[in-house]
């Protein structure tokens, strides 16, 4: 008779999955992307690499990536076995044989039989597990990292955090009072700090966003919002305290892995950008800009012995990269709103641009030597491009190396994908073979896809899968999806 399975969670919510969501800094393209803008060469690409993602959840993310680059093997590990069964089955239907799915606690992967990596990434794990796991990592992290491999880690951050941490307070207790399914104990979590601030109480009087981020994250999904706030543990920290963490085991701060933040000047006012580089020290520098913004959450890239780039600029204006969006699009691109006000693409040279990008990625040296850009500095081009890439209107393209195989893979891997929206699943990516990353497509658009791949009527699936829409409706999206849509995907190798 065997005794009971060890409980490895440490109170970490495993009664319910999380969603079935891609997340683009953990894009090994995207890191080197971010580690270059920093002046880091980042480890190679082209050739075989081998990349980890710990606490992979369902897997979406490192499924796409995996098809997209075949020369390379990945790993991903999480302690929920519903995620490693739904993550292995899709890599099995879509026939990925370079990536593998592990239900793994943190304190075992020591001993697990992994090889060394190139890449370790981490989201939303550091900031939701204990002081035990983190030590579990560290010690996993310091023999497992090659050197000059890349960890992305990304974790809440203070001083943005610091009014959250009491709502939270408020919301795990009335979700450890409450009986029932987690999900609805997330609903009495909720209902117990909406009481609260209905009683009038000083705390949201005193910091009125906090009502308003409570009314922010109430709609939001109970599985997603389980895994987000009501587990055991939840830290907020600085970077420093991340940095302190892994200097004994040679890491260094690097980079934001968001693109925008290589753009200072987008972000910050002259007199904060003067003193900004005023600071030598890049921990320190992080930590000014984090108070600057009041940053509530960070993405960051640490690099192992890492080597300096001769000239940052130059490495960036030879990478390729693939519009995201039509040129009669460029004014529907979202802007995000910094300290500078609202940014968003200059109208004229992202136009060019991404009309330049028709015929497939171009780098800014290419795109220099077209007439098209002769009115242009390569300045402009290169912050127009990367104003692009932050925003999500570009991204970095992979080589033309093993692009037919890429294509095959990825096409395979979205069909699979697809199909999972006729069972009502909310599947957040659509994977590229041209960026190596995903594309964001609603449930009505990937059964289009999949009408499309299987040669059948796209109207009569969609209606299938969703018998409450109207068929009038249905098809009028259709006519809209091909004239607007399809351009770009055919672009980014989709179809």
């Amino acid at each position: 008779m065997t005794g009971a399975k060890p409980d490895k969670s440490h109170g970490y919510v495993t009664e319910v999955t999380y969603p079935f969501n891609y997340y683009r800094e953990l894009n090994p393209n995207i890191q080197a992307l971010a580690l270059t803008l920093a002046g880091v060469t980042p480890p190679a690409l082209d050739s075989a690499f081998t990349y980890l993602e710990l606490g992979c959840g369902l897997g979406l993310s490192t499924l796409v990536h995996a098809a997209a680059n075949p020369q390379a093997r990945f790993i991903a590990t999480d302690i929920i076995p519903e995620h490693i069964a739904v993550a292995s089955g899709v890599a099995k239907d879509a026939g990925l044989t370079n990536v593998e799915f592990r239900e793994l606690a943190f304190e075992d992967m020591h001993d697990a039989g992994l090889p060394p990596f190139d890449f370790v990434a981490m989201h939303g794990v550091w900031s939701w597990i204990n002081d035990f796991n983190r030590a579990a990592l560290t010690s996993f992290l310091d023999k497992f990292l090659k050197p000059g491999g890349a960890l992305y880690v990304s974790y809440n951050a203070q001083p943005g955090h610091s009014a959250i941490m009491p709502l939270r307070q408020l919301m795990m207790t009335g979700f450890t009072q409450a009986a029932g399914s987690v999900p609805d104990k997330v609903e009495a979590g909720l209902a117990y700090a909406q009481s609260v601030r209905d009683l009038d109480a000083a705390f949201f009087r005193t910091n009125p966003m906090i009502g308003r981020y409570l009314d922010d994250i109430a709609p939001l999904g109970r599985n997603y919002l389980a895994h987000e706030y009501f587990n055991a543990d939840w830290w907020a920290f600085y970077v420093a305290d991340i940095a302190r963490d892994f200097a004994p085991l040679g890491l260094t701060f690097a980079a934001s892995a968001l693109v925008m933040d290589a753009l200072p000047h987008l972000n910050f006012t002259p007199d904060m950008c003067s003193a900004l580089a005023q600071i030598a020290d890049p921990v320190r520098r992080e930590t000014l800009k984090d108070f600057f913004v009041n940053r509530q959450f960070r993405r960051d890239l640490f690099v192992r012995a890492a080597a300096r780039q001769d000239d940052a600029n130059a490495a960036v204006d030879s990478l390729p990269f693939a519009a995201a969006v039509l040129p009669s699009n460029i004014h529907r691109v979202a802007g995000a709103t910094f300290l500078m006000g609202e940014v968003r693409p200059q109208a004229e040279v992202a136009t060019a641009i991404a009309t330049a990008m028709l015929d497939g990625p171009h780098s800014v040296d290419a795109m220099m030597a077209m007439p098209a850009f002769a009115q242009f500095s390569t300045a402009s081009v290169r912050e127009g491009l990367l104003t692009m890439a932050g925003l999500g209107a570009a991204e970095p393209a992979l080589s033309t190396t093993h692009f037919e195989e890429r294509r095959a893979r990825t096409a395979r891997l979205n069909q699979v994908l697809w199909a999972r929206a006729i069972r009502g699943d909310e599947v957040s990516g659509t994977a590229s073979p041209v960026t190596g990353g995903a594309v964001g497509l609603g449930k009505t658009e990937q059964l289009f896809l999949l009408a499309r791949a299987r040669g059948e009527d796209p109207v009569e699936l969609v209606l299938k899968a969703m018998p409450d829409q109207s068929g009038t409706a249905v098809a009028h999206a259709l006519g809209i999806f091909e004239t607007a849509r399809l351009p770009l995907l055919r672009n980014l190798g989709i179809v």
